[in-house]
């Protein structure tokens, strides 16, 4: 009796699954467009990507905030303490051949020098030996501070699914792209607020700042692309 129970009051939601298969099945794949230039691949590094993007944008300010030292105390105990030693290691070490074997650049990437993304790649993460695993503890700890956040605020059930959901998401996706992000970063934060008006404030600010810039940047900065056209810049 609890199942058909369960079945009449969550049904609706196995709906888009139901028609993202049909979807699939008839389109052949994942891919709306261009699929030559858009074939599913396992791009790992985007897990790594996402946790940095929801570590981002909480707040540092305050006793909740990423640099506070309640966490970065709590961090320092786990990755120190003998018995969790060991694992943290291994978290470092797996995530840091992640980052070396499936940091992925789409052709797209490297030649569209309008995106942000395209610089960070071609001076930063593609260019500097070794930058990209030297990042894997940055990495881990956005990734254990996002946890925690989510799990002081929902069921680990429901970080899970929010982990399970944002993994198919991203990691088919080759291109590297902050709009594929946004899903997954703006879910964990309307599940995990921030805890106070200041923290809250702080983070607007910040991210009023960042679009406030962009936008600037693409009004005013116009620059000119290889064949000669006027180009502006965007995420």
């Amino acid at each position: 009796a609890g199942a058909p129970r369960l079945l009449a009051k969550l049904g609706a939601l196995l709906l888009p699954v139901v028609a993202f298969v049909v979807f699939v099945v008839l389109n052949g794949s994942i891919v709306v467009g261009d699929k030559e230039h858009h074939q599913a691949v396992l791009h790992w590094a985007q897990l790594a990507y996402l946790s940095a993007a929801v570590f981002a944008m909480f707040g540092a300010w305050g006793d909740d905030g990423v640099l506070s030292p309640r966490y970065l105390r709590a961090a320092l105990s786990l990755a120190l303490k003998p018995t969790s030693m060991l694992g943290c290691a291994a978290a470092v070490a797996c995530t840091a051949g992640v980052l070396h074997k499936y940091s992925l650049a789409h052709p797209f990437l490297l030649a569209d020098n309008r995106h942000f993304t395209f610089y960070v790649w071609g001076r930063f993460l593609g260019r500097i030996p070794w930058l990209k695993e030297a990042l894997a503890p940055v990495y881990c700890y956005c990734s254990w501070f996002t946890w925690r956040r989510l799990g002081e605020a929902q069921s680990q059930l429901w970080v899970l699914i929010w982990l399970v959901a944002a993994t198919l998401t991203l990691v088919p996706a080759h291109l590297i792209e902050p709009r594929y992000l946004t899903t997954a970063v703006v879910v964990a934060h309307a599940h995990a607020p921030e805890r106070t008006w200041t923290a809250t404030a702080v983070t607007a600010a910040g991210c009023i700042l960042v679009n406030a810039a962009t936008v600037a940047l693409f009004l005013y900065k116009p620059f000119t692309g290889v064949e000669g056209g006027q180009e502006r810049w965007m995420w």
